[in-house]
């Protein structure tokens, strides 16, 4: 059985798995769109970008800590 401690963090981290999955996805949508239909501006550059930080943040998130 797992102490309480871990057993509460793995469910924080379960919810904010689930939750940059949907944010990841419908990010992914938007650019695609955008691209799709040649409407590229600057607001989705910095889509992109914080798209890259949101999937380092969620590597970062379940790598192991010493």
């Amino acid at each position: 059985m797992m102490p309480a401690q871990s057993q509460s963090i793995l469910v924080g981290k379960i919810c904010l798995t689930s939750s940059h999955i949907i944010a990841l996805s419908s990010t992914i949508f938007r650019l695609y769109r955008r691209m799709y239909t040649h409407r590229w501006w600057w607001d989705d550059t910095t889509a992109c970008l914080a798209l890259i930080s949101d999937c380092a943040y969620l590597a970062s998130l379940w790598s192991p800590t010493s």
